[in-house]
Parts: structure tokens; C-alpha cells; sequence
């Protein structure tokens, strides 16, 4: 089917007709590579609608504007481990916030049956800032944001990871807010498995 397109012309009371053929998809089977690009581009995309309920807990006051974009290129480029086309992204690679607050987190287990003990050191002056927790449950491929589960000054908390069971492959970010929401640490990524 052709579409005509009319522009003006000087000369002319009816203009110049041009005629655009419309493109007919592709009949040709895809290439390896396009099959491979596809399957990273779901995954990645799968993740992304997890973390985008994340964003309002992620980003400071005046951050929220261009996050999403970032972050979509963020998920994108963050890498992908395994073979086609059991892809998976490299979570590792994945800083969810920026970084004006120092993180000091250093320990994340398990301390029973779906509950994660955190450990973080103490910084000065930042006692009052709030922790939060991203969690994405690649099992069951729930996602939960957890936010202010506990104060600098604590040293440590113990979560539940909502809908949890045994055997589930949960990764977790975790990161510091200032009480003001103005600035955030750098999310300090775990791998939780069996």
C-alpha cells in the first residue's frame, strides 16, 4: 500500500505528491545474534519492571526526573552471565543509587528460614540516616522494597523477606538515606542463596 505525502511548492496550487511504500515485516527466519539480543533484551526488561516500583525509595528529592531513563540504561548495560538462552543479567554489576553517603555495609546471611541479618559499621555525623532494602527474588520473581528498616546507629537489623522459601535465589541492595532524602550511599549488592 502507498502513502502519499504532500508538500508545498512554490509553483504549484497542488504541491508535489510523493509516494512512501510501506515496508512489509521481514519474512527471513532471525539470526543467532538477533535471537541472543532478544533474549538479553527480556530479561533485562523483566528486571526493570521490578526495580521501576523501586524508584521512588531509590532517588533523593530532585533525582526523580530522568531516573527511569538512566536507570533502563543502567539494567541494560550491566551485563549478562550464562548461555542462550538461560541468560541472566550480572546483578553484581548493578548500583541502584548514587553515592554522597558512605555505604559501610559489610555482611548480609541468613539467620533463619527467610530472614537476613545486615551488619554496617558506624560513620560519624551520619547516625541519624535510614536503611533500605531492595530485594529481587529471581525464584519467584517477586521484587520488594523495604524502606526504613532501621537507623545507622543500630549496627544491625534482621528482615523477613517477604515470600520466601527455601531454596529461593534472592539478591538484595542495600543502601543508606539521609533523613532529609536529599542524598543516599552507593546500594551494596548480596547474593543470597542456599
Amino acid at each position: 500500500m502507498k502513502r502519499i505525502i504532500r508538500t508545498a511548492h512554490p509553483h504549484s496550487i497542488f504541491g508535489i505528491v510523493k509516494y512512501k511504500k510501506k515496508r512489509c515485516p521481514s519474512q527471513k527466519p532471525p539470526t543467532i545474534a538477533q535471537l541472543e539480543q532478544q533474549k538479553k533484551f527480556g530479561v533485562a526488561a523483566k528486571f526493570l519492571m521490578h526495580v521501576r516500583s523501586a524508584i521512588p525509595a531509590i532517588t533523593c528529592k530532585r533525582k526523580r526526573r530522568d531516573y527511569d531513563s538512566y536507570l533502563a540504561k543502567m539494567v541494560h548495560g550491566c551485563d549478562f552471565t550464562g548461555v542462550f538462552p538461560n541468560y541472566e543479567l550480572n546483578y553484581a554489576n548493578l548500583n541502584l543509587t548514587s553515592s554522597e553517603l558512605e555505604a559501610g555495609i559489610y555482611e548480609a546471611i541468613w539467620c533463619a528460614d527467610g530472614v537476613v541479618q545486615i551488619s554496617w559499621e558506624k560513620w560519624q555525623f551520619q547516625d541519624n540516616d535510614d536503611v533500605f532494602l531492595f530485594a529481587y527474588n529471581a525464584t519467584a520473581q517477586r521484587s520488594y522494597t523495604l524502606s526504613k528498616i532501621a537507623g545507622r546507629s543500630d549496627l544491625k537489623v534482621q528482615v523477613e523477606i517477604p515470600g520466601y522459601y527455601a531454596g529461593d535465589i534472592v539478591h538484595l541492595w542495600v543502601f543508606f538515606k539521609s533523613t532529609d532524602n536529599r542524598s543516599s550511599s552507593e546500594s551494596v549488592y548480596f547474593k543470597m542463596d542456599t
